[in-house]
This record gives structure tokens, C-alpha cells and sequence, in this order.
């Protein structure tokens, strides 16, 4: 589920834990279905769902809610959609990456121009969150310690973003909120200002 500017986007899983073929978008009084499913991110407008195919690459359906009729443009990307955020100018998508594929090579974040729907990759994984030019990534750390945990934030005013490492610590999830940077760790809860 998302939601921004009086616009609410959900897809519902069936008993078996299938997706539906469609996502749900309630705006105002209206109620209406678009064809896609799979991870959602609203801003504005923009409304992209995010699917993993068969060959474990991803596929974004992205949907500009202010047209009467919206209709998908769909592109591939190279990478399974786990995580999907949109900043300003970039829709982003991150690999999530589980303790037993950490040693997978080369796990990426891809950062798709809105304009032009061009593609820049940086590496690494994690959960995503985005406000304005701002991206933050984290992840924790494995049990066994081979990767130990991490907060990132990227600005996106240049591509490839520029990164800060904010903190090295067991984070569960960070959020980017204003002018705040939120991160959930063991028993706390951090708020950062920007």
C-alpha cells in the first residue's frame, strides 16, 4: 500500500499469497483498478508497481495518475523489485538481499530518471526510503556478521549520487521524512535532523 497527496494505491494478497493482477487506486470519491501488481510507490502522481519475472529480473509499471484513462509504460530492469521508492526526479529500486544470498556478487540500487527513464546503478542493497533529492539505504546487520550493519544517504542532485555513511549499527529499517531521518534499531527509535 502507498499513499500521497489524497491518493491511496493497494493490492490485496490472496488466501494463497498470490498477488491480484491489478492494484486498487482510491482518490477522492473515485475508485478505480489498474493492471499490474507487485511492490507499490506513490508520489504525487506517479504511481510505479514493481514485479519480480520468472528469470528473477523486474519489471515496473509506471502510471501517471493525473491522466483520465492511466495507462502503464513498462520497463525491465535487471534486478528483482523488492524495494521501490521516488524521489523528486527518480523512481528507485534496491535489492533486498536475505542472510543466506549475502554472498551473492554485486547487488545493486538502480535509479530511473523520470524524464527520460534512464538507468544508473550503483551497488549495494538494503531497504530504500526517499524525500525530495534524498535517498537514505540501510541495512542490518547478518548473524553471523559477514555484513555488518549500515545507514547510507545518497543526494540525488548528481548522478551517480554521492553517498554519506551516517552510522555502522544494527538498523531494522531508516525513513526519510522533511527535513527528518528516522531509523529503527534494537529497542530505539532515532530521529536525525537533515
Amino acid at each position: 500500500m502507498a499513499a500521497d497527496g489524497g491518493k491511496i494505491a493497494f493490492s490485496v494478497a490472496t488466501y494463497d499469497r498470490q498477488s491480484p493482477e491489478y492494484v486498487t487506486v482510491i482518490s477522492g470519491t473515485r475508485r478505480y483498478s489498474l493492471a499490474a501488481s507487485g511492490e507499490i510507490a506513490l508520489n504525487k502522481n506517479l504511481l510505479v508497481v514493481g514485479s519480480t519475472t520468472s528469470e528473477q529480473k523486474g519489471k515496473l509499471a509506471i502510471f501517471n495518475l493525473a491522466d483520465a484513462t492511466p495507462s502503464p509504460r513498462n520497463l525491465a530492469i535487471p534486478i528483482p523489485v523488492r524495494e521501490i521508492a521516488i524521489a523528486d526526479k527518480y523512481i528507485v529500486v534496491a535489492e533486498q538481499l536475505w542472510s543466506n544470498q549475502f554472498n551473492r556478487s554485486n547487488p545493486k540500487t538502480l535509479f530511473i530518471n523520470t524524464t527520460d527513464f534512464s538507468i544508473t546503478s550503483v551497488e549495494g542493497f538494503g531497504t530504500i526510503s526517499a524525500y525530495g533529492n534524498k535517498l537514505v539505504r540501510s541495512y542490518p546487520s547478518t548473524a553471523d556478521n559477514e555484513v555488518s550493519g549500515k545507514i547510507e544517504l545518497f543526494n540525488l542532485s548528481t548522478m551517480p549520487p554521492k553517498s554519506l555513511n551516517l552510522r555502522k549499527t544494527d538498523v531494522h529499517r531508516s525513513f526519510l521524512a522533511k527535513n527528518y531521518l528516522f531509523t529503527v534499531e534494537d529497542n530505539k527509535i532515532w530521529a536525525l535532523l537533515d
